[in-house]
């Protein structure tokens, strides 16, 4: 049951995962994409952290 689990949770976070896009200016004053905006299609074949903070 366990590896079941698993792999259904596997399958259908890979199948949600694809396609997903977004446009987002980068204001991370230490990136070297600082002020432009960026997407994941622009480091396709690379691996991605996608992580959503607020700036106050």
């Amino acid at each position: 049951m366990y590896i079941k689990s698993i792999i259904f949770l596997f399958c259908t976070t890979f199948a949600y995962s694809q396609g997903y896009t977004y446009l987002l200016e980068d204001i991370n004053g230490s990136s070297g994409y600082y002020g432009e905006d960026v997407s994941p299609s622009e480091f396709s074949g690379q691996v991605t952290l996608h992580y959503f903070g607020h700036q106050n």
